[in-house]
């Protein structure tokens, strides 16, 4: 028998601006705002004795769990984002962009709450260059690069702070005794991945053939991690930023379509191969 209750909010205000400049320059600027709020519980019981599989409406229940009690668990997290992109396409042979941003989120240090991260990126159309322009195979070739930095959210909500539970089966004089979960960290701040990638797009025999190809190397930074303490303190872990990680491999991605109708419809076969 379970019973979730949450309450979820995001708001975003976005600015833009694009001008195109004697028909070869595109310049794009861009500014956003965000911010996002979860608020989650979620609550167990567990019954017995339903007569048959069929009649499993909780009231059909004998009983609760016997020796069992109710569980379950709460999450609350708010997060603040500000970002600006700028791009610029010259004569769609040619794209630079860039991107630069600061967040924050109550799941981090007290002392760490906000980190900036930022990315760049440069792209080449070959097959908009004079000697493609009459090739009948290639279709489009691009080649692009990027690096740039980032960070996740995919945390333990209360990692960063001092927690408690409380001993509910045993009493003294009518008093709860509590002990701590985890120790809190102050300091705890953004993991950040440092991500460097360059591949290429190709589409060959009037579209028919496409190919995307990837290389990537990823080193992770400030990793967040738990460390566990000696029995002795009293307390089973905190958590602190204590490593590095790096992942590399590349990825092939091919479709080959074996009918395409001026109506819309399409058959095609895709497959990948990917090594980390």
């Amino acid at each position: 028998i379970g019973l979730n209750r949450g309450m979820k909010y995001e708001g975003a205000l976005n600015l833009s601006y694009s001008k195109k400049i004697k028909e070869k320059h595109q310049i794009f600027v861009g500014t956003e705002a965000n911010i996002f709020q979860d608020n989650t519980s979620q609550l167990t019981n567990a019954a017995e004795g339903f007569p048959n599989s069929d009649l499993d409406f909780p009231s059909m229940a004998l009983q609760y769990m016997k020796d069992g009690k109710p569980s379950g668990n709460e999450y609350y997290y708010r997060t603040v984002g500000f970002v600006g992109n700028a791009n610029y396409n010259y004569d769609n042979r040619y794209f630079v962009d860039g991107t630069f941003r600061m967040d924050g989120s109550s799941q981090f240090g007290a002392n760490k709450r906000f980190a900036p991260f930022w990315s760049a990126g440069l792209g080449w159309n070959l097959h908009e260059e004079k000697f493609f322009k009459k090739n009948e195979i290639v279709n489009r070739l691009k080649l692009r690069g990027s690096v740039g930095t980032s960070g996740s959210t995919k945390f333990n909500t209360y990692q960063a702070l001092t927690t408690y539970g409380y001993y509910t089966s045993d009493r003294y004089y009518n008093w709860l005794g509590a002990y701590v979960m985890g120790l809190g960290n102050p300091d705890l701040k953004w993991q950040q991945v440092l991500k460097y990638n360059i591949g290429t797009d190709v589409d060959l025999f009037d579209r028919y053939l496409t190919l995307q190809a990837n290389y990537y190397i990823e080193n992770t930074n400030d990793l967040v991690s738990s460390v566990n303490t000696p029995a002795s303190s009293g307390v089973g872990y905190y958590t602190a930023n204590i490593g590095k990680l790096r992942n590399k491999g590349f990825e092939l991605y091919a479709t080959v379509y074996l009918m395409k109708k001026p109506t819309g419809l399409t058959w095609s076969v895709s497959g990948s191969v990917l090594h980390n």
